[in-house]
Formats: C-alpha cells, structure tokens, sequence
C-alpha cells in the first residue's frame, strides 16, 4: 500500500512539472510576416532613378515590427505588382521585393510596402530590403537597424 502511495505522488510531481514545461514551450513564438502594397504614388519618376534617390523606410517597433518602406517598379499596371518574401536568420530580417508585372509603359511609379512581423523575440535587428530580380538580389533598397522601443 505504502509503495502505491509512493508510486502515485511521484506520477503527480512529474506530470505537474512536465505539464509546466510543455505550456512554456507551447508559448514560444513563431515569427509570421504579412504585406501590403500601395498603388503608384507618383509617376514623376523618371526611368533610370534609383529607389536610394527617392527612398523612404520607417517603422515602429513594440510587440510587433511594423515597417513602411518604398520601391520602385514601372507604372503599368498599377495593382498587384508585387510579391514580397523574407527570411529571418539570427539578428536579420532579409525582405525582398519581386517585381512581378509586366512594364506596359515607359514610366516608373514610387510603391510604398507595408509590413508587420510578428513573435520576434530579439530587441534589436538589421533590416535588408532588396530588390529580387529573378536570379539575382539586387544590392539593398535599404539597410536599417531596427530597436524595440
């Protein structure tokens, strides 16, 4: 009888501390991405500038990292331009930008990217936003350092 007893508050004390641990590592998070793209914002731009002369990038940085950031692509058509991808290794956040319409005329359009990151767990990252081409990753539209406030 004493060895039941025995049997029974051990089976207690590990369920309890391993019903614990499996709730701690169930409230790891995993990153998610979500983006969003604006419609041309303006087409004086001329063909050959580059995103650096016109470029703009801001975010916010709490619970979840916001970011707003700008690239370049031709003016037609002006919707559904754009497939944006990333990858998040260690301290950096790689986001690129596809240009995936055809260029239907002889104009360039400034497009504003939204994104949000959620269930990061670092308080500080770099942000390397460039420009995929298709075989290759074209050098930085921007690099930023990126703190949780």
């Amino acid at each position: 009888m004493d060895s039941l007893k025995i049997f029974l508050v051990i089976s207690i004390f590990f369920w309890v501390v391993c019903k614990d641990k499996s709730m701690e590592v169930g409230q790891t998070k995993i990153p998610s991405f979500s983006y969003k793209t604006s419609h041309c914002l303006s087409s004086a731009i001329p063909q050959r500038t580059t995103v650096s002369s016109d470029s703009v990038f801001s975010y916010s940085f709490s619970d979840n990292l916001i970011m707003d950031f700008s690239s370049i692509g031709n003016c037609c058509p002006d919707s559904n331009r754009f497939v944006v991808g990333h990858e998040i290794r260690q301290d950096t956040i790689m986001i690129t930008v596809a240009d995936t319409a055809q260029n239907l005329c002889k104009c360039n359009c400034l497009y504003m990217i939204h994104t949000k990151v959620t269930g990061l767990l670092m308080n500080r990252y770099v942000v390397r936003c460039c420009l995929d081409q298709g075989q290759a990753v074209i050098d930085p539209l921007h690099i930023v350092t990126v703190v949780r406030n």
